[in-house]
């Protein structure tokens, strides 16, 4: 019917529109191939070499609580929030086309990464250097 139409959720449908083609299995290659490449020169004009960067990632960790600290061990148990904040150019819209929606949020799964299988979009593979235990094993705790 043509009332049917009308009464579409308009954050419902930004999000089915952003996923319907979206690979959360592959990095936005877009972003880094959009950027004009630095070159590296070094004595000889015969080594120039040019480097792309990488997407750049906010990174945030927010201390939960400290469970234990050991000064002789070098360890310390605790719970922290590990934010991440990144702009997927996959995942860009023209806010007229929804209601003036400028802003809409995914689900991260358990981890980013490989880990993120659970993910709808793609997420920075990032793990803490010098753990004692796996980010997806204290998962599980």
């Amino acid at each position: 019917t043509e009332g049917a139409s009308t009464n579409v959720n308009p954050a419902a449908k930004l999000r089915a529109d952003l996923l319907a083609s979206y690979d959360r299995g592959s990095f936005p290659w877009e972003y880094a191939w959009s950027l004009p490449q630095s070159t590296s020169t070094q004595d000889d004009a015969s080594t120039n070499t040019s480097i792309r960067s990488g997407l750049p990632v906010e990174v945030g960790i927010n201390f939960h609580r400290v469970h234990a600290v050991s000064v002789k061990e070098g360890t310390a148990d605790i719970i922290i929030w590990f934010r991440l904040r990144w702009t997927d150019p996959r995942l860009v819209w023209d806010p007229l086309d929804y209601d003036n929606a400028t802003k809409t949020w995914f689900w991260i799964g358990e981890g980013g990464g490989s880990a993120g299988e659970m993910s709808e979009i793609w997420t920075p593979d990032l793990q803490l250097w010098n753990m004692e235990m796996g980010l997806e094993d204290s998962l599980s705790d």
